[in-house]
């Protein structure tokens, strides 16, 4: 079966689970092609064949539509769409794809005319943002509702991202969830350790991250404890000046570091090193939102304590007898008290908690058995 994958970027080094189901997809012998605007990090994430769409600056065709759409009041960011879309007709004409998959909404209807008129099944995943902060937007909210006329199927990370899909117009049997998936055997679990001291949180620096409710919390929680405690933050964005003068502000600067962006493999060091993972995401003033951090995933594999809240598709990460270690978003208080609650917990309570998170990943984040139900969902929308 030959699919073809369309990402804006392929392969940034904050979309790992893109790459991850491409290379697990491989495994389970499916033909993959990605195409894409942009190929980054090739040393970093060697995948073969990636094709990249590029145009001359100089293109008339390409000029044409930007110089219409900006006399129009478009998108800018879609001006070109046609012109790159007449291309991908000559290749798929030549390559007779059996499926074509977009990896993130505007990807979807970018190349959902071209999957209508040439009759190749669209699969269509979406990640976070795009069926979030997006639906702000008119434009965007239609050109959904023309995706849910072509897309044979549309994936999404969670039940809570599901009710979203529903309600822009996408069907109940269009809509499949499928997770963001870790690569459990290549993680080895071990016991928590204890007593916790040693925090680690992983995420862009930005509003949706809760970034800077874990530190007030942290900071409360500090200034209560007869003992050392340290929290790591991994990660680079635009709030990291804020974030930096709240750690001097406060005299964090002993026990809080900014870490900032590092590989995947030294992201996984770290939370070998951590006694405790915590992510607050939460609704930035945007609107975006999550989709499910494969990060949580990730520390649950290695053995970690979570502390996160009850935001988008979170609370399906987390095992059930773990919810108590979740906050509301933006609740600084909440946060506090879970974190007291973590510090105050026995040995064998970290334990189990720990224990909780590993089985509920093996079970229902398993990055192989995530990508066997996209090769399914290929065979059912090509038969």
């Amino acid at each position: 079966m030959h699919t073809i994958h369309f990402s804006h970027s392929f392969s940034k080094l904050s979309e790992t689970f893109i790459y991850d189901y491409l290379t697990s997809l491989q495994k389970q012998e499916v033909q993959v092609e990605v195409i894409t605007f942009n190929h980054l990090n090739k040393q970093e994430r060697p995948f073969d064949p990636v094709r990249e769409l590029s145009l001359p600056l100089w293109n008339i065709p390409r000029l044409w539509s930007i110089s219409r759409d900006i006399m129009m009041g478009r998108k800018r960011e879609v001006s070109t769409w046609p012109v790159y879309r007449k291309r991908l007709k000559k290749i798929f004409r030549r390559e007779k794809p059996d499926v074509l998959h977009a990896h993130f909404g505007p990807m979807g209807t970018f190349l959902a005319p071209v999957a209508d008129e040439l009759n190749i099944p669209l699969v269509v995943t979406f990640y976070g943002y795009d069926i979030s902060e997006l639906l702000k937007e008119e434009y965007w909210r239609k050109a959904y509702r023309e995706l849910a006329e072509v897309a044979a199927r549309v994936t999404v990370l969670s039940e809570e991202m599901r009710q979203r899909a529903l309600q822009i117009g996408f069907t109940d049997e269009q809509i499949e969830i499928i997770h963001l998936g870790t690569k459990i055997d290549e993680v080895v679990y071990r016991e928590a350790t204890y007593p916790v001291r040693r925090f680690l949180s992983v995420g862009r620096l930005a509003e949706k991250k809760g970034h800077m409710d874990s530190l007030r919390a942290f900071n409360k929680v500090l200034k209560k404890s007869e003992e050392p405690l340290s929290f790591n933050i991994i990660g680079e964005g635009e709030d990291r000046q804020k974030i930096r003068s709240f750690i001097d502000s406060q005299d964090l600067t002993d026990s809080v570091s900014l870490l900032g962006s590092l590989p995947h493999s030294q992201v996984i060091s770290q939370l070998y090193k951590a006694d405790a993972f915590m992510l607050h995401s939460k609704t930035a003033i945007s609107g975006d939102r999550e989709g499910t951090p494969t990060v949580l995933a990730e520390a649950q594999a290695v053995g970690l304590p979570c502390l996160s809240t009850f935001h988008s598709g979170i609370p399906e990460m987390i095992p059930n007898e773990n919810h108590r270690f979740l906050a509301e978003e933006g609740n600084v208080a909440q946060i506090t008290s879970n974190m007291e609650q973590l510090l105050g917990a026995s040995e064998e309570e970290i334990r189990t908690v720990s224990k909780f998170g590993r089985k509920h990943v093996e079970e229902a984040f398993n990055i192989d058995r995530e990508a066997s139900k996209f090769k399914e969902l290929y065979k059912q929308v090509c038969f």
